[in-house]
């Protein structure tokens, strides 16, 4: 606790027989000079008296009193702590048993006063981004300074920075004594920064076949760039290669701070046209088997690997010699990085062989009459109930036209004419479908087509009329000469 000090020198009294004498009283931080003196203290501050009395007569039964209406016993020396609550005089006097004073009375007014502790104070920016430096103006101010800065920090520094954006609240006390104190307070905004980081940029060109090499326009950005390219890549570069096909979302962001960012995104669409659909005709039949491929869909440079072990080529015609699956692969290629691929597969079978239970065929003979819908017939097996037959315009019968079974009889006529040229057939047992005869091959003729190409032209009666002049007619249906005329009547229009 702090003490006002104040002291009164009493001066050396001279009593009774002239004996030196002296008493002293002193108030902390005052000297009074002579019979009294004046002082001024905060309202709540404590006083302390201390004091000491040397000469005079002996004091016997003398006591000393500091009024107002205190009074202690006599003692050469000691002190005292009041504390006065309004203005006080106070008086050290000494007197005998008698009451007569020893020395001259000496007095201190006191004068309290109202507590002048003032913590009015101003904070300069009150509001701004972080980080904000705020000065703290405590000109007016009076009494021991104090401050709360409002972000878990003390000090009596009058500048202050915040690094958070928030709002603060600063207490100041000012101190004159414990019991003279004044707090006031300011509040100080702080908000984030202006950000001003911008990721715009722009990609060029966006789509495009691999190799895509892509330029990114950066001259509008702000802040430090980063890309994700999209392709598991990352870097600051603004010139990118794309070397595969896809869908790529490129992603820019620009930092100026921790707290300031901003991010943008492009999208790349990189193509491939390479194309390698093809087909395989046929892909099953006997060894040895000639395989074309039909490439006219495809796109790029074509490579094919056919699956026998043969050496990978460009030829659209591969001849299988033995029994087995194979697959066809055909790769096409427009760049390194554009690419595609197809197969198919193609199944080379061991022809029938020791097939007890294919049917034997009763070769058939072309009819005129009937040779669109002809009636095909074979020979009964034994224990077979049900027959199944085939019908092609090719001998491996890779896609027969016509595939049906027979209940329980041995001869089937086709439910609509087949077409005109080779016909194949042949039949199994239900003894084992899988086991088939030997195919019967016929050709079916338009009568008067005596070049074969399926109609009937000027071609034909030319021909016709030559032979009947070389008496070598070539049609087998109606007579020579009668066919040149039925086909001259036709491309008369009659």
């Amino acid at each position: 606790m702090r003490y006002l000090i104040y002291a009164i020198t009493l001066f050396t009294l001279f009593i009774s027989l002239a004996s030196p004498a002296s008493a002293t009283l002193t108030i902390e931080k005052f000297t009074a000079n002579g019979e009294s003196g004046e002082v001024s203290v905060q309202s709540g501050e404590q006083i302390k008296f201390e004091w000491e009395i040397s000469g005079g007569r002996d004091p016997g039964k003398m006591e000393l009193e500091i009024s107002p209406g205190i009074e202690i016993d006599y003692s050469a020396q000691g002190s005292l702590d009041h504390t006065p609550t309004q203005t006080t005089v106070y008086t050290l006097k000494v007197t005998d048993n008698s009451g007569k004073p020893v020395f001259k009375e000496q007095s201190v007014t006191v004068t309290v006063q109202a507590c002048n502790a003032d913590a009015a104070f101003t904070a300069s920016p009150n509001s701004g981004d972080k980080p904000l430096t705020v000065n703290f103006n405590t000109s007016s101010t009076t009494g021991t300074l104090l401050f709360d800065y409002g972000d878990n920090t003390t000090g009596t520094e009058t500048v202050h920075t915040y690094t958070a954006a928030e709002t603060y609240t600063i207490r100041l006390t000012a101190t004159v004594s414990s019991d003279c104190k004044d707090i006031k307070e300011q509040t100080i905004t702080v908000t984030p920064p202006t950000c001003n980081a911008d990721a715009t940029f722009t990609a060029s060109p966006n789509s495009g076949e691999p190799p895509l090499t892509v330029n990114f326009d950066v001259s509008s950005t702000t802040g430090t760039l980063f890309f994700d390219y999209g392709d598991n890549s990352m870097g600051t570069d603004t010139t990118h290669t794309y070397t595969g096909a896809g869908t790529y979302t490129v992603r820019l962001i620009t930092d100026v701070s921790s707290d300031c960012m901003d991010t943008e995104e492009q999208t790349i669409t990189v193509t491939c046209n390479a194309d390698a659909t093809f087909t395989a005709d046929p892909t099953n039949g006997n060894p040895p088997l000639t395989v074309n491929f039909d490439v006219s869909s495809t796109t790029g440079t074509l490579l094919f690997d056919y699956g026998d072990g043969s050496p990978a080529g460009t030829d659209t015609t591969h001849i299988y010699s033995d029994p087995g699956e194979y697959t066809v692969h055909l790769t096409a290629t427009v760049s390194p990085e554009c690419t595609d691929t197809n197969k198919q597969i193609v199944t080379v079978t061991d022809p029938p062989s020791d097939c007890t239970a294919a049917p034997e065929l009763i070769p058939y003979t072309p009819d005129p009459a009937d040779s669109f819908t002809p009636t095909l017939e074979w020979k009964l097996v034994s224990g077979a109930g049900n027959y199944r037959i085939e019908i092609d315009n090719q001998e491996n019968f890779a896609e027969p036209v016509i595939a049906a079974e027979s209940a329980g009889t041995t001869s089937f006529t086709p439910p609509s004419d087949l077409l005109y040229g080779d016909i194949y057939w042949r039949v199994s047992s239900d003894l084992d479908y899988s086991c088939f005869s030997s195919y019967d091959h016929f050709v079916i003729r338009i009568c008067g087509d005596a070049d074969n190409d399926g109609k009937l032209d000027l071609g034909d009666a030319v021909l016709i009329l030559n032979a009947v002049s070389d008496n070598a007619v070539p049609d087998d249906c109606i007579d020579g000469l009668e066919d040149a005329i039925l086909i001259l009547q036709v491309l008369a229009g009659f």
